[in-house]
Order: C-alpha cells, then sequence, then structure tokens
C-alpha cells in the first residue's frame, strides 16, 4: 500500500493540472507582452522629484494596462542628484558590464548621457515612428533627442535668475535681469546657490555663464556671484524657499521650481527671468541602461513618457481633467501644440514653440569637461567660500580697485589647459587629487592675501 501512494499522488496532480488548463480562460493576443521573457516591472534610476515619481507612476501603470490589458509597475531607484547617480551607474557597471539590474536612467540633463553613450552603456531605443515623429527634433539648435536613439528628452528647462521682490525693496536693489548682476558687490551676503558636484542643475548654470560670457569673464562672474553666498546648498530643490524664507534676496534657480515657488507665494513676492540671450533651453532626457532587466517596459515608458497623455502631466493644474493628481509639477513639455492649446489654464510661463533665448549650449563640450570643471569650481569657491567671502569684502570695501578684482577672479587654469586635463589627467585619481590639492592651496592663498591687505 505504501508504494502506490507515490503512484496515486502523481495521478491526482496530472488530473488537477489537466483540468486546469482546460477551465482557464483564453487569453487573448492583446494581452500577450509583445517580448517574452518580461518581468512585468520597470526599474529607473531617477533624478526626478518625489512629485514626478508619484504622477508618472500612476499614469504609466494606468496607461500600460489600458494599452497592453496587462500590468506593468514602475520600481524607482533613486541616488540623490544627477552626479551621484551617475557616480552609482559608473561604479556599478565597472564591477558587471552586462547590465546592473536597473532598466532606464530619467533626468539629469543631458549630459549623463552623453558620457553613458561614449562609455557605451545606453542601448538605442526604436519607438513608434508616430511617437518619435511628433517630437520637434530640436528647439533653437538644441538637439531633442539622440540622432542615435540612445536618449530621448521628455521635458524642457530653462535657467535662470529667482528673486524675492519686497527683500529687494528694502535693500534698495534691482531685480536682476543678467548674470552679471548677481555679481553686483550690492549683493554681497544676498545671493543662494547649489553645490554643483551635488546638483546637475547647477553644473549646468556654471557651464551657461562660462559660455554666455566666455572663460575670462565668465570665470570673474562666477567667483563675485560664489563670494556674494552666505554659503551653498547642496541641492537645488531647497534653494527657491531660501529666497522665499528671506534667507536670500536672489538665486541661480531651474524654472521648474521657480514657478512651483511663484504659485506657493505669488507673483508679488517671488519674480523670475531667464536671461535675455544668456540662457538655454534643454532637454531633460531618459534613456535605456545596457542589459536592462525588461526592455520591452523600457521601451514602453520611453513611449509612454512621449505620449500626449504623459507630456500633459508635465504642465497642467492638479486635478484639471488629463493633469496630475497630486502634483502640479510645472515642467515644459516637448510636444509642440500643446502649451498654446493649454496656455490660458498652465502655470507654465514658457512657450518653446516660439522660443527666441539667442544661446546654444554645447552638451558635448561640456559633457567633456563636466568632472574637471566641477572639481575646479568645488576646490576654489565652494571649499574656500568662506574666505572668498572675506576676500571679496576687502576688496569692496577698498572701493574696487581694478588690479584687486582682477587678481581675485583671474581664472586659476585656461580654458584650453582645463580641456587637456579632462583628456588627460582626470581619468587618474593621483594626478586629479594632486592638482586639486594645488588649485585649493592656490586660491587659500589668494583670498588671505587679499583680506590681509590694509586699506
Amino acid at each position: 500500500m505504501r508504494k502506490q501512494i507515490p503512484v496515486l499522488v502523481i495521478a491526482a496532480s496530472m488530473l488537477i493540472t489537466l483540468a486546469a488548463l482546460f477551465t482557464l480562460p483564453r487569453m487573448s493576443r492583446k494581452e500577450i507582452p509583445p517580448e517574452a521573457g518580461g518581468t512585468n516591472r520597470v526599474i529607473i534610476i531617477s533624478i526626478q522629484n518625489d512629485g514626478i515619481q508619484r504622477e508618472f507612476k500612476r499614469g504609466f501603470e494606468a496607461w500600460h494596462q489600458a494599452k497592453f490589458n496587462a500590468p506593468c509597475e514602475v520600481i524607482w531607484n533613486d541616488h540623490g542628484g544627477t552626479s551621484l547617480a551617475l557616480r552609482f551607474i559608473k561604479s556599478e557597471f565597472a564591477g558587471s558590464p552586462d547590465g546592473i539590474g536597473a532598466d532606464l536612467l530619467w533626468g539629469g540633463g543631458v549630459e549623463p548621457y552623453l558620457q553613458l553613450a561614449d562609455l557605451r552603456l545606453l542601448d538605442p531605443v526604436r519607438l513608434p515612428e508616430a511617437t518619435l515623429a511628433a517630437v520637434p527634433a530640436a528647439i533653437e539648435g538644441i538637439p531633442i533627442y539622440d540622432p542615435k536613439l540612445q536618449w530621448f528628452g521628455t521635458a524642457l528647462s530653462g535657467f535662470g535668475i529667482l528673486w524675492n521682490k519686497p527683500r529687494l525693496a528694502r535693500l534698495h536693489l534691482p531685480e536682476p535681469k543678467t548674470w552679471a548682476d548677481l555679481a553686483e558687490p550690492a549683493f554681497f551676503g544676498e545671493v543662494a546657490a547649489a553645490d554643483p558636484r551635488q546638483s546637475g542643475t547647477a553644473e549646468v548654470m556654471v557651464e551657461v555663464i562660462l559660455e554666455a560670457y566666455g572663460w575670462d569673464k565668465g570665470f570673474e562672474i562666477l567667483a563675485r556671484i560664489a563670494g556674494n553666498l552666505k554659503t551653498f546648498s547642496r541641492g537645488a530643490a531647497d534653494i527657491p524657499a531660501q529666497v522665499s524664507m528671506g534667507n536670500a534676496a536672489a538665486a541661480l534657480a531651474i524654472d521648474f521650481y521657480a514657478w512651483n515657488q511663484i504659485k506657493l507665494d505669488g507673483p508679488d513676492k517671488i519674480g523670475y527671468v531667464l536671461p535675455a540671450g544668456l540662457t538655454p533651453i534643454t532637454p531633460d532626457p531618459i534613456g535605456m541602461l545596457k542589459g536592462a532587466p525588461d526592455a520591452a517596459a523600457a521601451r514602453r515608458f520611453i513611449e509612454y513618457a512621449l505620449s500626449p497623455e504623459a507630456q500633459r502631466l508635465w504642465f497642467l493644474p492638479k486635478g484639471y481633467p488629463g493633469g496630475p493628481v497630486e502634483t502640479e509639477l510645472l515642467r515644459i513639455p516637448v510636444l509642440p501644440g500643446l502649451y498654446r492649446k493649454y496656455a490660458g489654464v498652465t502655470s507654465v510661463l514658457f512657450d518653446p514653440a516660439s522660443a527666441r533665448l539667442g544661446f546654444r549650449h554645447d552638451p558635448v563640450k561640456a559633457a567633456a569637461e563636466r568632472d574637471t570643471l566641477k572639481d575646479l569650481y568645488g576646490a576654489v569657491f565652494v571649499d574656500l567660500q568662506p574666505e572668498l567671502a572675506e576676500a571679496w569684502k576687502a576688496v569692496i570695501r577698498r572701493g574696487l580697485k581694478p588690479q584687486e578684482v582682477r587678481a581675485l577672479c583671474a581664472p586659476f587654469v585656461t580654458e584650453a589647459e582645463l580641456a587637456r586635463l579632462a583628456r588627460t589627467e582626470w581619468s587618474d585619481p593621483a594626478a586629479r587629487n594632486r592638482m586639486i590639492t594645488e588649485w585649493t592651496n592656490q586660491a587659500r592663498d589668494r583670498y588671505r592675501a587679499l583680506a590681509r591687505e590694509s586699506d
């Protein structure tokens, strides 16, 4: 009898399995994902804020269910700002060259994607023809997506100046309209900015100022703005709040943070400008990482991000039909025509279709030199900000003598030398650290000497 038990168990199991096969509902063709072996989830290394993550997770999961009659879960993998996320991705691929267990990178500006493409860590994505045809190839000469289809701009960003109107009035300061305005002595102790080593937004604004004014003049403006700060913030997200609370009269800020603060405080309190001819509009991309665990889900998320359903989330008010449910995102969509269709509804104050900014940011050059420029800026401005502020204060007190201003603000390296370092020595940690130490020592000696100068 004991020997018959396994046979009976096996027979019963086979009968149950056969019965289940005949009684399960038949799956329609629409319910079958195009690629077999999918995980029904997409893992995204995100440099987007929590509000964007919530709205796009909700939107994509509903869109996927409706379009494919199948669930697909969004899982966010957040490592902080752009620099931290990029560092994580490179480090992970160094140990796992075939894939790092994540499908997509989203946000952070164009430069990280150019770096990853050069390292062959992004896979091209073929989207439906109608999806790609709806996206402009370029705006104001700036590419919106990669010709090799390794990244796609999902929203647009502008970089400008935010200010507190009542505080400016109390201090008898004019509203700043250009980057150079923030470098004026009258703004000493009244400017807020983020550390470019921690914030991709802050890094782009450093690049923009250098491009707008040229290396020597741009470096002088950056030095004077850094001297006008009380301190550097770790990230760009808290900068508008500092202006709102009156901790600073003005700040360097990306557009959607600024517009959100204007919506919270009202235009009577907060002002914002994109400096005419001195700032670009740039795409905020998404790209599929090499060896994505679910390439099909990743491709669908990109398709969704460029769809009208997703693009409306960027700039419609919370609760408006087709808009976000919890959080107004206040971003510029990449699909032309949407802004004009909803211009009377949205709080986004920029129409990319009519943009005439007269400025072209060079993301290829910026990507090649980004790490070197961040290290230079951090060594001579961020890490020594108190010493720089004391020296700048002394130079102001002594009447802004031209020779002292030049001594304070002269670049520590030429533009050509920075480019050479980026191509060569910056891949060698020891050489990089020696150069950073040299810049730090030079800057400290310079600032202390100027602070000690007698009147």
